[in-house]
């Protein structure tokens, strides 16, 4: 696995690639969610920390 952290804007987030599959992404603020959905479509699998 290989992981990308990102980030700007007070946006926090980790990519990983995974050997097998599809990469994922966590996002530290789920007010993000659904403008990086938005922004981008090389990967799907998208989750955000829940409780902020």
């Amino acid at each position: 696995m290989k992981a990308l952290i990102n980030g700007g804007n007070a946006e926090f987030n980790v990519s990983a690639f995974l050997a097998r599959g599809d990469p994922i992404c966590l996002l530290l603020m789920p007010t993000f969610l659904d403008s990086w959905r938005a922004s981008q479509d090389w990967v799907n699998d998208i989750h955000a920390r829940r409780g902020s």
